[in-house]
């Protein structure tokens, strides 16, 4: 940064994710009795709705979140990255985040942080104090730690650190919401470890197994809603992990709220799903895309369902074309000389053209290029579910209608926003037009949750209109560190006291928000299962 200024050195800063965390599911819970904590704290401070990036995918939203940027600037727009000359989507990982994000401030500020467990953080980067790496990391035995020494004693304190649960894997359901359960416990025991260490100036932790439960359980959840409580042992087991989660906050609340200021945030909300949608079929029917042979059809779509359904990647990737984890076997079927646009996998929810000279079999002239993404566009919007009576696509974005920077040749060309109900799938598996959702019941919204409590934040107030850039140059305010002109993001004073905001001002100045990681070597093959057993593949 290009200025300092002298912040305030007494107040410190926790910063708790939780994925998919949503304002309306957590109302049902409060409203049941199951969450007074999170009641207590909202009602002490202030809530509102967070708004996520389009579309709402883990990995913009939490980098958006800690960039203060717009994907247009950080580059991240899914999971993978683009195809690569051997016809892979490689899954991103913390060296394609070319951009500081919001420890990576404070730590220049000279202020100790701790990072537990944030999406996109691995190989963990040094800092000015801890991290454990988050959601892409490819499991316990790799390097996840910065310092790498740290590794040890984590584990000594958890009984061995869990860094996700793969919730497709489970076949009964009591069976995955233990073990849902289990990792909230294992993730608290990391949190109070880590945190007894030293009073670190900032902390910031995310919770997964919220999304990975809402996933799996959002109609169940409705069931609960809908019935006033839970009448089976399901329901029971799903009330019980809220008021688990719930006992988390309050131990935070207890620990900390006299000398931290206590933000709540998440990457996107939740609604239900009915119908996965086939893009691919759709646009195979329209003469954008040939498949080699069937189109999901005959004794390989009968291996594929079965092997899907039972969680057997490492037998599908034996069997199957498209075996490496950056190619999805939907992707090894296509025709590539004979396509002009594929939809992208779960985690994309998008569409991209077959580009000559930029896409490594492209076919689409450069010079055609305005004519055919329109065509194409033309082609999503007729999407029709006949059987209900309704489009499936609410909106068909053009990228840089949405998306802002020098990285916005990245995008996909055009992002899809499906309809309440519906979401996008690539597996051959659901090669039906219209699939049912089968057991994921559940999908990203694009309104996530936003809560704070502690010194200096007003009692009883709801925000309006607040997205993700803005949580990082609001913490900086809120810190008096000082911000910089190229954040996205505003600072939102409204959630702040009078008292607090007197002689406070927002400093903005000149600086780069650009930072230089090694260019990392990780397992990706590996990684690519973690994405399956969480249905993003």
């Amino acid at each position: 940064m290009s200025q300092k200024r002298q912040p305030d050195g007494r107040l410190k800063t926790i910063l708790l994710g939780l994925d998919g965390g949503d304002l309306e599911i957590f109302d049902l819970f409060i409203g049941l009795g199951l969450m007074p904590n999170l009641s207590a704290l909202m009602a002490g401070g202030c809530r509102g709705p967070l708004l996520s990036t389009i579309p709402p995918i883990t990995s913009p939203a939490w980098t958006t979140m800690t960039t203060g940027l717009d994907p247009g600037k950080h580059g991240i727009f899914s999971f993978h990255r683009r195809l690569d000359q051997e016809m892979r989507r490689v899954p991103v990982n913390s060296s394609d985040v070319k951009q500081k994000r919001i420890w990576d401030y404070f730590s220049e500020q000279g202020k100790r942080v701790c990072v537990i467990n944030v999406p996109l953080t691995y190989p963990p980067s040094p800092v000015n104090g801890l991290m454990v790496s988050g959601m892409l990391t490819p499991g316990s035995d790799v390097d996840f730690t910065y310092p790498e020494s740290l590794k040890t004693g984590l584990n000594d304190a958890c009984g061995g650190y869990q860094i996700d649960t793969p919730w497709h894997h489970y076949r009964r359901g009591r069976e995955l919401i233990a073990a849902l359960r289990a990792n909230l416990a294992n993730r608290r025991r990391a949190i109070e470890y880590l945190m007894a260490r030293e009073p670190f100036d900032f902390t910031m932790m995310v919770i997964s197994s919220t999304d990975r439960l809402q996933h799996a359980f959002y109609g169940r959840i409705a069931e609960i809603g809908r019935r006033g409580g839970a009448d089976s042992p399901l329901d029971e087991e799903i009330c019980r992990f809220y008021h688990d989660l719930d006992d988390l906050l309050g131990h935070l609340s207890r620990q900390y709220r006299k000398s931290h200021q206590i933000f709540i945030v998440s990457d996107h909300g939740f609604r239900p799903v009915h119908t996965k949608v086939n893009i691919n079929k759709w646009l195979a029917q329209h003469g954008c895309l040939r498949s080699k042979g069937a189109f999901g059809g005959g004794w390989l779509r009968f291996l594929i369902r079965r092997l899907d359904r039972v969680g057997a990647e490492r037998t599908a990737r034996k069997l199957l074309p498209g075996k490496r984890s950056g190619r999805t076997v939907a992707q090894a079927h296509i025709d590539w000389k004979n396509t002009r646009a594929y939809s992208g996998a779960a985690g994309d929810q998008a569409v991209y053209l077959n580009v000559a000279g930029r896409d490594p079999q492209g076919v689409v002239p450069p010079a055609d290029y305005i004519n055919e993404r329109d065509a194409v566009e033309k082609i999503l919007r007729s999407l029709f579910d006949r059987s209900r009576g309704e489009p499936v696509l609410d909106t068909v974005h053009r990228r840089e209608k949405i998306y802002r920077g020098p990285c916005v040749d990245r995008a996909p060309d055009l992002v899809l926003q499906c309809r309440r109900g519906y979401v996008i799938t690539d597996k051959r598996s659901e090669a039906r037009l219209f699939n049912p959702a089968g057991k994921q019941t559940g999908w990203h919204s694009m309104e996530g949750m936003f809560a704070a409590a502690g010194p200096g934040i007003g009692p009883g107030r709801r925000l309006r209109s607040l997205s993700l850039p803005d949580i990082l140059p609001t913490l900086l305010y809120s810190r008096d560190l000082p911000l910089l002109k190229s954040f996205d993001g505003a600072v939102r004073t409204g959630m702040f006291s009078p008292a607090f905001q007197q002689g406070r001002r927002i400093i903005q100045g000149e600086g780069s928000t650009e930072r230089t990681p090694e260019q990392a070597v990780v397992d990706e093959d590996l990684i690519g299962q973690r994405l399956r057993s969480l249905g993003y593949l």
